[in-house]
């Protein structure tokens, strides 16, 4: 991140830190503070589920949650066996998420239900966050962006993918860029 300009803004990937590593959060909340970064940062919360934390420098104390993922994957992260209605519920962004910016996390991105609530949010674009690592050698991240596209261009979204995965990408927006 050392490299980035100035004012920029990043997104990583899914479950980067533990929300229980206080001490790497504090740290890399300095070093955006120092570099002038917004960084929405995917942090695994204590009960597994994936969340999206907003670190800015001026919060360092808070480190609010923009949004922490309804379902995750079934039987291993977050709860499992979600109605249809507490699948489409919308989770309530806060005042510090970028303004028409939503998000999915992982296997949220296969999720009809969790596409219809996003849509129903009021955002134009949608962060797919995820953490790939552990599907090798499956093909979980292309057949995600596949997914992705299609439900995109159904429900009217913009779509960007951030993967936490060894040499995956993170989303970046440099300082006075456009778009």
């Amino acid at each position: 991140m050392a490299d980035f300009a100035p004012g920029s803004t990043v997104i990583t990937g899914e479950n980067v830190l533990l929300e229980s590593n206080t001490l790497e959060l504090r740290g890399l909340c300095r070093f955006a503070q120092i570099r002038e970064l917004k960084v929405l940062l995917g942090v695994q919360g204590s009960d597994g589920r994936a969340t999206v934390r907003f670190i800015d420098g001026q919060n360092c104390e808070t480190l609010p949650t923009l949004y922490k993922a309804r379902i995750g994957i079934p039987g291993l992260t977050g709860p499992s066996g979600l109605g249809v209605a507490e699948a489409i519920k919308a989770t309530p962004l806060t005042d510090a998420a970028p303004e028409g910016l939503g998000f999915l996390a992982c296997f949220e991105a296969f999720s009809l239900h969790r596409w219809l609530a996003v849509s129903r949010s009021g955002v134009n674009s949608v962060a797919i966050l995820s953490n790939d690592i552990w599907t090798t050698p499956l093909k979980v991240a292309l057949l995600r962006k596949k997914v992705s596209a299609e439900l995109g261009r159904l429900f009217g979204l913009s779509v960007a993918h951030s993967n936490a995965d060894v040499g995956g990408p993170i989303l970046v927006r440099e300082a006075g860029a456009n778009g």
